[in-house]
Parts: C-alpha cells; sequence; structure tokens
C-alpha cells in the first residue's frame, strides 16, 4: 500500500496490487481480495497477474510451458548423456529460446550447452561457454561448476587435490 501510496506511477504497481490480493486472501478477506482483483482487472488488464486471475486457460498454458521446458531439458541431458552432443546442443538452444530470464532451468541449461560445445568444437570455445556461464548466472551452483571447471582447464592441476587426514594431522595450525 506504501509503495502505491508514495508512488502511484511505479511499474510495479500491478506487482503490488496482485500481492495485496494475495495478501487478503491470505486472512481469508474476500471483498477485500475481490477488490484488489478488479482494481487489477480494470488498470492493468492484459497484464501477466491480471491473466492469472481471469483466464484458468492462462494458468494451464503457463504450467504446459513450464512442463515442456522440463522435459526438453531432461531430452537434452539424456542424449549428452548418451554422447550425442550435437542433438543435445541442438534441442538446448530451443529450450533457450523457450524460457524466460529467471527461469530455474535457465542455468542450468547454458552450462550444459557449455559442455556440449566443449565436446563438439574444443576447449577455446568451451572456455569462452563457460565463462558465459559466470558471467550470467552469478551465484548459482553451476556458476561454482564453471568456475571449477575453468580454473582446471587454465592449468591449475592441483586445484581438485584431496588432501589426506594424515597430511592434514601433520600440519600445525
Amino acid at each position: 500500500k506504501e509503495l502505491i501510496k508514495r508512488y502511484p506511477k511505479t511499474n510495479r504497481k500491478a506487482d503490488a496490487i496482485y500481492y495485496l490480493y494475495l495478501n487478503c486472501l491470505d486472512q481469508g478477506e474476500t471483498s477485500c481480495s475481490n477488490s484488489y482483483k478488479d482494481q487489477l482487472a480494470y488498470e492493468f488488464p492484459g497484464s501477466h497477474f491480471s491473466k492469472i486471475l481471469t483466464d484458468p486457460e492462462y494458468v494451464k498454458s503457463l504450467m504446459a510451458k513450464r512442463d515442456e521446458v522440463s522435459s526438453d531439458y531432461d531430452k537434452a541431458y539424456q542424449m549428452y548423456t548418451a554422447k550425442n552432443y550435437t542433438a543435445a546442443y541442438d534441442l538446448l538452444q530451443i529450450v533457450k529460446n523457450k524460457i524466460q530470464s529467471g527461469h530455474k532451468l535457465a542455468p542450468k541449461t547454458a552450462l550444459l550447452a557449455a559442455f556440449c560445445v566443449g565436446n563438439l568444437q574444443g576447449k577455446d570455445v568451451y572456455v569462452n561457454a563457460l565463462k558465459d556461464v559466470v558471467a550470467n548466472y552469478p551465484s548459482t551452483p553451476e556458476e561454482i561448476k564453471a568456475k571449477e571447471i575453468l580454473r582446471f582447464l587454465k592449468g591449475d592441476q592441483d586445484a581438485f587435490i584431496q588432501i589426506r587426514e594424515s597430511e592434514l594431522e601433520k600440519t600445525n595450525f
């Protein structure tokens, strides 16, 4: 409410109204939630949130699209594990075009595509693809994995050597 009051022309107004709607639903206040639902439909008739609240088919289509992306990613992963890198890479490009930024499979798709490229086009292209993963998906497990692989590829052969407990005991910390 405060966001809308202070900044009535904010581009996040539809988000705020939707969350107010959800808040009213959580509190069991039907008239309040209906009021925000109507406001959202009136002020933002074509918005994502308005469609969610007014069109059950829209939600079904979003769910189907999400399931399709997951299914395609799984197929690409299976192709990769079967060493069918070209087919896996081609399918991953289709998956990349289907997903929106912020999608949970975006970093996984990018990393798997980098693995495919590495097998198809060699080390230099592989390194660049891994750098793209690091740059585009910070603070993700895929970024960490890409950094580890890059460190190894750049010649830090000792980066992954495990230290035995007996060696740790010899060291006084």
